[in-house]
């Protein structure tokens, strides 16, 4: 993490004399008092614990500073008025000082599954890193983004949502150039009311998008009303710009009013060629077969964990829940 005390105190408007206290390099950020290593900054969020009450274990493990809701006396900190507000800000803004291109991934289903491949296909060609885990929701995808190596050129970030505002807060947060929106499910419809609304929900992804950003979407109909004006729109299913045409090998096709790189027509990706390669290795690494009677095979996705969230203050949408992760151990 290529950041210092004093520059991110700057970064988050820390209210005490940071002057006071040496300009450091950061190593990592961690809200888990038991990761810390020598060199890193220690978050104590609140969770069903207070971590505040961890920060001396922190120091203990080698944390050089701390966010602080409240004065310290011992230690270099930066006091804030809500930690996490803090560490989205830091991170809203690393993303924009590494200068690396955002593909933001939702939808009621497949979001890990599509993200993996994304991922993989890009790794073949650039310095790559993606949401770990299931880690797509507040606090997870800064967390991701503070994570990724110096180098990285291009991040896949998955994007959760219960409640209406939460795929907002994402957006304006980490600001893709692309957006995937994989489905329009039942998830969590006891939240949202309707598929509608949930509708509603996964097209904020656009809301942090500028006007030459790019919006991957369903081709069904529930999502109409909700698409963008100022950003192209590609559609995939059937009778949509991208759609499966057999069952042996995925095909794009190009339709009138399709703006792609690609030369318009059909387009199967060579065998030989890096995105196959990288649709092969993305296909390996995240499922396993389960052989059916008679032939044929099932493909079974695996499953990660995800931070859950609970009552949080008010965004736009109405109230969120605000997170009980295990954050302060």
């Amino acid at each position: 993490m290529k950041l210092t005390l004093h520059e991110v105190a700057k970064v988050v408007g820390a209210k005490n004399t940071i002057s006071e206290f040496d300009d450091v390099p950061l190593h990592q950020i961690e809200f888990d008092s038991r990761k810390i290593q020598k060199g890193d900054l220690f978050l104590p969020l609140k969770g069903a614990r207070d971590g505040h009450d961890f920060i001396e274990t922190a120091f203990e493990n080698g944390a050089v500073a701390t966010f602080s809701e409240r004065e310290l006396s011992h230690h270099p900190y930066l006091l804030v008025d809500d930690c996490l507000e803090a560490f989205q800000r830091l991170a809203q803004y690393y993303l924009e000082k590494q200068r690396v291109d955002v593909i933001a991934v939702t939808g009621s289903n497949g979001k890990t599954t599509t993200k993996d491949m994304i991922a993989a296909v890009l790794s073949t060609e650039y310095k790559t890193y993606k949401t770990q885990g299931n880690y797509n929701n507040e606090i997870g995808l800064p967390y991701t983004a503070l994570h990724m190596p110096d180098d990285t050129e291009k991040i896949v970030l998955e994007m959760g949502q219960d409640h209406m505002g939460d795929i907002h807060l994402l957006s304006e947060l980490a600001k893709p150039h692309i957006g995937v929106v994989t489905l329009i499910g039942e998830a969590h419809l006891e939240f949202f009311g309707s598929r509608e609304k949930i509708a509603e929900g996964k097209l904020q992804i656009v809301d942090g998008m500028d006007s030459d950003g790019i919006l991957i979407a369903p081709a069904d109909t529930i999502v109409d009303p909700y698409l963008p004006e100022s950003q192209m729109v590609i559609r995939f299913g059937d009778g949509a710009e991208i759609f499966v045409k057999d069952s042996g090998r995925v095909r794009r096709h190009c339709r009138a009013g399709c703006r792609t790189a690609a030369t318009r027509g059909e387009i199967q990706p060579h065998e030989d060629s890096a995105l196959w390669s990288g649709y092969r290795r993305a296909e390996h690494h995240h499922t396993h077969g389960v052989r059916r009677r008679g032939g044929g095979r099932r493909v079974r996705e695996r499953t990660a964990l995800r931070p859950r969230p609970a009552p949080r203050r008010e965004y736009r949408g109405g109230p969120r829940p605000q997170p009980t992760m295990r954050t302060h151990f």
